[in-house]
């Protein structure tokens, strides 16, 4: 008595690998062109969120950098996920007076913004958190939300 083969069941796929990976029999139900087009996006927006992160890992960095290296102990960031560049926040306390200032960190080069004393440590703190909420209502993402953005993904090396 021969046993009967019996056939693997397919597994089901999310709605976005399903046109790549959900086949019938050994035939894919797009056609070769289509499934190119597909893992060429797919590949195409891995890479330019990989560079994109990476390019706002590395204007963060000079960021922290320049901040610390001048005193600004007390500071927010944010990200614009459009172009990498990232905005600062800061301010530190100095004798009698809070020095309050703004920044953008892009590709190695840094624009000062806005800067300000203030007379207290609690009215340069309420500033940097309102401008940090225009920074973003205006399209901005704080850096510390930096790997939820990038849907958990840190793209860091892992050398």
């Amino acid at each position: 008595m021969m046993k009967k083969k019996r056939k693997l069941p397919w597994i089901k796929f999310d709605d976005q690998s399903k046109a790549i990976n959900n086949t019938v029999g050994n035939k894919p139900k797009t056609n070769s062109s289509e499934y190119s087009e597909i893992i060429q996006h797919n590949i195409c927006s891995t890479t330019t969120n990989m560079v994109l992160y990476h390019t706002i890992v590395n204007n963060s960095n000079d960021a922290i950098e320049d901040l610390k290296r001048d005193g600004f102990d007390n500071y927010k960031s944010y990200f614009d996920p459009t172009g990498g560049n990232v905005a600062t926040t800061s301010y530190k306390n100095s004798n009698d007076l809070v020095f309050y200032q703004e920044k953008v960190f892009s590709g190695g080069t840094t624009t000062p913004g806005y800067k300000h004393h203030f007379i207290n440590e609690i009215e340069a703190m309420e500033h940097l958190s309102d401008r940090g909420r225009e920074l973003i209502d205006s399209g901005y993402e704080s850096v510390n939300d930096l790997d939820t953005y990038f849907g958990g993904n840190s793209y860091e090396d892992n050398n």
